[in-house]
């Protein structure tokens, strides 16, 4: 077995947030975050798109950018895991080559493959930098051999937040559109490159008395009393009637992914950005109110009348950080929704509340005190606070991740990006379903919903057939939207 990390050079501890993402992987309630670009390559009939080889130069380039991915998670098991920088990597290992996609309907193909081959990818034991890429060649039958390959960017969440994703995508597609790649060996000297600081500490984010002591007191003080005194455990805003899905849980076995890909065309994608524009409103507080109204839709029961969300916020900005830069720059922001009339045309008062919603989401990714994030600094041990949740109910209805659009760089024209895909794995101590999106500048959007099977509880038509409702929810409210 190759050793990536033997000799390594220690770089830094994990924060808080950072421990949270090793450990829960450690702990098998989560596995790799996917974010997979369509690369199509004209007039280059060098390439071949089945052989690891031709992926090395652009590899190389993106390891001598991004100094996470020259690491190895260390100590994982621990209260103290900590960041090593590898001597050298080793190209072949962080590459495969998977089996054929069928041109005539690529978006299936990849919702049947993308989970046994890259989401459900546990990184334990590996002794190299957690990532990998997943090369799907796309066939025509107008073509002699591939001149199109679907790339899964494959990584440990505990390297970064998915904003590594687009940052990865962005330099491979710079090294992939050079005209003439140079010849790389398969060995790659890891770069003497520095981590960027963790965003949660004490000093970004500042934590006031009067935020800390409402969990912490709903912890220690009867359950009776915090309830009359109004006190929560956590940070969300959960009650006996809101719908959470199962408590969380372990399966005796593995749990695979469980995945739907909904596909919103480009036209209509265009029109509902211009509608929100209009309204005040922007993309990822219109989905909300989407997912609400499905929900409302394919939930009947009379015992739930609201759901709360909670969405990843991008940070860098208020830090300054760069926006290309991997790292956890991330913190979450919860908010309830009560339920409506999902078949009624989209309502005045619906945009009212993705006006509000937006400007709300806008001041969580500036204001760096009492983030939720913020609090796990204040957790004696991680580990017992992610077991400590088996059995217990969640804190959410349901996880919204937004990567905005995705813009191609400045090239000879030879190679673009023509979609992209962004998937989590199911998460043991998670929301029930989770939604994640993004879109390529012009294209289609496209929103990857996965779900740990069980985790939906008692749905109607099945877990299958509940997902397949609200997608078709969505589409709905997407072509309608005036």
């Amino acid at each position: 077995m190759e050793l990536a990390g033997v000799g390594g050079t220690f770089m830094r501890h994990a924060s808080p947030n950072e421990r949270r993402c090793i450990t829960r992987e450690d702990l098998r309630y989560y596995n790799s975050v996917v974010i997979g670009a369509t690369y199509e390559f004209k007039d280059r009939g060098d390439l071949d798109l089945r052989s690891r080889s031709t992926y090395y130069w652009a590899l190389t380039a993106c390891i001598k950018q991004h100094p996470f991915l020259g690491v190895v998670i260390r100590q994982e098991h621990t209260e103290k895991p900590f960041y090593e920088r590898a001597s050298e990597i080793h190209l072949k290992s962080h590459t495969l080559i998977a089996g054929d996609l069928q041109d005539n309907n690529i978006t299936k193909g990849i919702e049947s493959v993308l989970a046994s081959t890259a989401l459900d990818r546990s990184w334990l034991g590996d002794d190299k930098p957690p990532w990998r890429i997943v090369v799907y060649p796309i066939l025509s039958p107008r073509e002699a051999k591939p001149s199109r390959c679907f790339i899964a960017f494959s990584f440990s969440h505990g390297l970064s937040d998915g904003l590594a994703g687009p940052a990865f995508h962005r330099t491979f597609l710079s090294a992939m559109s050079e005209p003439s790649m140079s010849k790389e060996t398969p060995a790659v000297i890891t770069p003497d490159l520095t981590l960027s600081a963790p965003f949660d500490t004490p000093e970004r984010l500042p934590i006031s008395w009067a935020f800390l002591l409402g969990p912490l007191l709903a912890l220690c003080l009867p359950k009776f009393i915090a309830n009359f005194l109004g006190l929560r455990a956590s940070t969300t805003t959960i009650d006996e009637r809101t719908w959470l899905g199962a408590p969380i849980f372990i399966g005796k076995d593995s749990s695979p992914t469980q995945l739907r890909i909904l596909e919103i065309e480009a036209s209509i994608l265009q029109r509902s950005l211009q509608l929100a524009r209009e309204n005040g409103s922007k993309l990822t507080a219109n989905l909300h109110q989407m997912i609400v109204r499905a929900l409302s839709q394919s939930i009947p029961s009379p015992l739930v009348d609201n759901f709360v969300s909670q969405t990843a916020v991008n940070m860098r900005g208020s830090i300054g950080a760069s926006a290309t830069e991997m790292g956890m720059f991330v913190t979450g922001f919860y908010d309830i929704h009560r339920r409506v009339d999902g078949k009624a045309p989209f309502s005045t008062q619906e945009w009212v509340t993705a006006r509000s919603m937006t400007k709300s989401l806008a001041e969580s990714a500036t204001k760096l005190q009492d983030q939720p994030i913020g609090l796990l600094r204040y957790a004696p041990s991680i580990r017992k606070y992610l077991t400590g949740k088996l059995g217990q109910k969640r804190d959410c209805s349901y996880e919204l991740s937004n990567l905005l659009a995705f813009s191609n760089a400045p090239s000879d024209g030879t190679c673009k990006i023509t979609n992209m895909i962004f998937s989590q794995p199911c998460g043991v101590a998670t929301a029930p379903l989770t939604f994640s999106v993004i879109s390529v500048g012009g294209g289609s959007l496209m929103i990857a919903v996965t779900w740990q099977p069980g985790a939906l509880g008692s749905v109607p038509g099945g877990e299958h057939q509940f997902v397949q409702s609200i997608c078709e929810s969505i589409h709905s409210d997407f072509r309608n939207l005036t």
